[in-house]
C-alpha cells in the first residue's frame, strides 16, 4: 500500500512561476516503512515531519467445523468419494474420517469460514440425494 502526500514542487533552474504566485502544490508517493505507511503533518512553511499511522488489527472471521453423520444407509466407499471430491481429502485421510464417522457416530471434514462451511454442507446434501443416500453433514461453530 502506498500512500499520497502533499509537498511543494521543486523549481527547475531556467524556469519561473508567474508573478505573485506562489509554488504549486503536488502530490508525490512515498513508500511504506517498515512498520507501517508514512503521513505528512505540515509544521510550518518549510520544516516537515514524518509519524506512522497507527494500523487497526483485523479481526480473523469465525471457523466453523463441517461433521458428517453417520447414518445405516452410505455406504463406506459413497462417503469417502464425498470426502475425496468435496473436501479434497487424500485417500487415506478419507477412510480414516469415514471410520471415525461409523464408530463414533460424526466425522470431522475440516474447518472453514461460514460462508464455505455452508456451501459444503449443501455440496454434501445435493450428492447424497442425487446419489440415493441419505448421508448429512452439519457445521458447528468452533
Amino acid at each position: 500500500m502506498k500512500t499520497i502526500l502533499p509537498a511543494t514542487r521543486t523549481q527547475l533552474p531556467g524556469t519561473s512561476e508567474p508573478e505573485g504566485q506562489s509554488p504549486a502544490k503536488t502530490n508525490i508517493l512515498l513508500p511504506l516503512s517498515g512498520n507501517g505507511p508514512l503521513s505528512y503533518e505540515p509544521q510550518d512553511e518549510g520544516n516537515f515531519s514524518f509519524s506512522e499511522k497507527v494500523r487497526e488489527k483485523v479481526e480473523e472471521p469465525p471457523k466453523y467445523v463441517v461433521y458428517l453423520l453417520n447414518d445405516d444407509y452410505s455406504t463406506f466407499d459413497f462417503v469417502v468419494h464425498v470426502l475425496v471430491n468435496i473436501f479434497r481429502k487424500s485417500i487415506e485421510e478419507a477412510i480414516r474420517i469415514t471410520n471415525d464417522v461409523h464408530h463414533r457416530g460424526k466425522g470431522a471434514c475440516g474447518m472453514y469460514t461460514k460462508q464455505i462451511a455452508e456451501t459444503k454442507v449443501m455440496l454434501v446434501e445435493e450428492a447424497s440425494s442425487s446419489a440415493g443416500y441419505p448421508l448429512r453433514a452439519v457445521m458447528e461453530e468452533a
